[in-house]
C-alpha cells in the first residue's frame, strides 16, 4: 500500500500508516520499508510520552511512572523490534493520545483521534465507544451516542472507497477472524502454550490489566458506580473480543493506556515493592525472549532472566493477593482511592 499497490480486505482499510510511510519516503528519499522502520520506534516513544503526560497529571509518583513505562516499553521493544512493519504501534499511539485528550477535556480532539485509529486498524473503531462513555459521563448525552459511531462510519466509508474492497478472490473479514483466532488457540494448545501465554500476558502488562479489572469488579459488587476512567476501561473490556482477530500480544495493547489511568490512584501503584517487581518483571521477560533478537546471548543469561521474571511474577501475585485479602476484611484497612472526576466531569489534579 505504501508503494501504491492494492491490498485485500481487511488490510486495504489500514490506510493511515502506509500513507504516512509513503509520504515520509517521498520527503526523505527513504524506501517504504525504511520509512516503516523509522516510524515504529518514534510511535513507541510518543506513546510512552503521552502515557507519561497522563500519569503526571494524575500525580502518580515518579517511581510509579518509571515502573509502568519501563515494563511497558520493554514489551513494546520486543513486540516491534523484530517486525517493525506493522500498524499496531501507530494504533497504540492514537489510543494514548485519545486518553490524553480526554483527560484534558478535549472531546472533539479525542473523537478526531478515534477516527484516525479506525483508519489505522479495523478494531480501532472501539475507541469511539470509549469516547462515547466519556462524553456521556460529562453530560454530553446526545452527542455521546452519535459521536461513538463516527469512527465506525469513517471505517465504513474507507472500506467503500478502497479500490481493494471489491478485489476478487479475497477472504472476508470474518474468514480472517476465524483463521487468526483458530491459529492463536492452536498456539496456546501446543507444547509451548504455557510459555506463549506467559509472554503474551507480560506483553500487555498483565498486573495493570488485572488490577484495573479487579478494581472494576470489586466496585460493581459493592454497587459503586465507576468513575469515568473505570467506565472507559469497562467499555474496552466489553469490546475486547473484537481484538481476538489478530495476534493477541499486539492487539490487546490498546487496552493498556485505559488500564493505566484506571489504576493511577490504586494504592499498589505507589508501593515501592510493587513498583520494583513490575519494572523488573517487564524488563527481564523482554530480555528472556531470544527469538525476537538478533543477538546471540549465552544460555545462562536467558535462563537467569527467565528465573528473575518468574520470581517477579510470583511476588506481584502475592502482593495483589494480600491487598485483596485486606480489602475483603472491611473498610479502613486499604487506602481509599481519590475521586478522579467532579460532578461536572472535570478532572481533579
Amino acid at each position: 500500500m505504501a508503494r501504491g499497490h492494492t491490498a485485500v480486505p481487511p488490510f486495504s482499510t489500514r490506510i493511515l500508516k502506509p500513507l504516512v510511510a509513503s509520504s515520509m519516503a517521498a520527503l526523505t528519499g527513504l524506501s517504504p520499508e525504511q520509512a516503516f522502520r523509522a516510524l515504529t520506534p518514534l510511535e513507541i516513544l510518543a506513546s510512552l510520552l503521552a502515557l507519561l503526560a497522563v500519569l503526571r497529571r494524575r500525580r502518580v509518583s515518579w517511581q510509579g511512572q518509571a515502573a509502568l513505562l519501563l515494563a511497558f516499553g520493554s514489551a513494546l521493544a520486543v513486540n516491534f523490534g523484530h517486525a517493525p512493519i506493522l500498524v499496531c504501534s501507530l494504533l497504540l499511539l492514537l489510543a494514548s493520545l485519545m486518553v490524553l485528550a480526554l483527560d484534558r477535556g478535549q472531546l472533539a480532539l479525542g473523537l478526531a483521534v478515534a477516527c484516525l485509529a479506525a483508519l489505522t486498524k479495523e478494531y480501532g473503531v472501539i475507541l469511539g465507544f470509549a469516547w462515547g462513555v466519556c462524553a456521556y459521563s460529562r453530560g454530553r448525552r446526545l452527542s455521546a451516542f452519535g459521536g461513538a459511531l463516527v469512527p465506525l462510519l469513517t471505517l465504513g466509508i474507507a472500506t467503500h472507497l478502497s479500490p481493494a474492497a471489491v478485489s476478487s478472490g479475497s477472504r472476508g473479514w470474518w474468514e480472517l477472524f476465524k483463521g487468526s483466532a483458530f491459529y492463536e488457540l492452536q498456539l496456546l494448545g501446543s507444547r509451548y502454550g504455557s510459555k506463549i501465554a506467559y509472554l503474551w500476558l507480560w506483553s500487555v502488562l498483565w498486573p495493570v490489566l488485572l488490577l484495573a479489572a479487579v478494581s472494576l469488579v470489586g466496585g460493581l459488587r459493592k454497587r459503586t458506580m465507576p468513575d469515568t476512567d473505570g467506565l472507559a476501561f469497562a467499555m474496552m473490556l466489553v469490546a475486547s473480543p473484537v481484538l481476538l482477530s489478530g495476534d493477541w500480544d499486539r492487539s490487546l495493547l490498546i487496552l493498556v493506556p485505559f488500564a493505566c489511568i484506571a489504576v493511577s490512584f490504586h494504592p499498589l501503584i505507589e508501593e515501592p515493592k510493587f513498583q520494583a517487581l513490575l519494572a523488573i518483571g517487564g524488563i527481564t521477560t523482554a530480555l528472556a525472549r531470544p527469538l525476537y533478537t538478533v543477538l546471540h546471548v549465552p544460555r545462562y543469561f536467558t535462563l537467569g532472566m527467565i528465573a528473575v521474571s518468574i520470581v517477579a511474577t510470583a511476588g506481584i501475585t502475592a502482593q495483589m493477593a494480600r491487598h485483596q485479602l485486606r480489602a475483603a476484611r472491611g473498610p479502613g484497612t486499604v487506602k481509599a482511592g481519590n475521586s478522579l472526576w467532579t460532578s461536572t466531569g472535570q478532572p481533579i489534579h
